[in-house]
């Protein structure tokens, strides 16, 4: 039983470890192209990476996300066959006894997918309230639940980050090369995300304008923003999520989790390459 159980939970971190490093790897493409690739970005105008790695990062924290809540709660976590069961009971009920409510609600009937985790949000935030450090989200729901949306789903589904907030990245310069820029970003000691709630917001606006008044000078909207939007910093969040692995693995391997739950994880972990229904 050792046995299976040990084999178990290797394959599964090793499952873990292999998703991740693909898309984090293909994250420090970008600071190798802004340090070793400087002059190739600026001769042909190309972007930095700003937005790519957000969508690239947040997949990969979708990913731990899913998996964290599917070890903590085992398969109460993802869609089983009990499910589509009692899904398919149900319309069939309310297409006989409520013809015509079926007809207008049934486009928002979406047939739950086998294996799927039911709460991905929720998931998130479950996550960021447990991870136990600090990178740079409040660790109340609201507010993880505000970077979800406003970073991860809106770069997921209209390509961009939601009004208010920004992704920066560093800048280095001639001669630094992606060496300098690994070891830069891994002594750096700026948070993954910078959120101010909306007091701290109002309190630093109206700072800037009446700074500026003194001076007899023009408060741009544009200064304003960039002074309070929100921020996530990519390159700091890649060795971040590399981190948030690196904890989850061990809680894993140190059987933190009942083994259930860690089988139940083995299972999904699986049957995430071959389910389509």
């Amino acid at each position: 039983m050792n046995e299976f159980m040990n084999h178990t939970k290797k394959s599964s971190t090793d499952m873990i470890e292999n998703t991740c490093h693909l898309m984090l790897n293909d994250t420090y493409s970008f600071v190798f192209l802004r340090s070793e690739g400087l002059k190739y970005l600026k001769k042909h105008s190309l972007g930095g990476g700003n937005l790519l790695m957000v969508i690239g990062q947040f997949a990969v924290l979708n990913f731990l996300a899913k998996v964290y809540v599917v070890v903590r709660n085992g398969t109460k976590s993802y869609v089983i066959e009990k499910d589509i069961g009692a899904y398919e009971e149900s319309i069939t009920n309310i297409k006989k006894k409520y013809p015509e409510i079926w007809k207008v609600v049934r486009k928002y009937c979406q047939k739950p997918r086998l294996w799927e985790v039911k709460n991905e949000t929720e998931a998130f935030v479950r996550l960021i309230l447990d991870y136990p450090e600090d990178i740079g989200i409040s660790k109340n729901e609201d507010a993880v639940k505000k970077v979800w949306r406003d970073f991860r789903n809106k770069i997921s589904h209209i390509a961009t980050i939601a009004n208010g907030n920004m992704s920066l990245t560093f800048e280095f310069q001639k001669g630094q090369d992606f060496e300098y820029a690994r070891k830069f970003l891994e002594n750096v000691k700026q948070k993954s995300f910078f959120i101010r709630n909306q007091e701290e917001k109002d309190k630093l606006r109206k700072e800037i304008i009446a700074e500026n008044n003194k001076k007899g000078a023009f408060t741009s909207t544009e200064v304003i923003g960039r002074a309070t939007n929100d921020q996530v910093r990519p390159d700091i969040l890649s060795k971040d999520i590399q981190k948030i692995m690196q904890w989850l693995i061990k809680k894993i391997k140190n059987s933190e989790f009942e083994e259930d739950h860690i089988k139940s994880l083995y299972d999904w972990l699986l049957m995430q390459h071959y389910v389509n229904k």
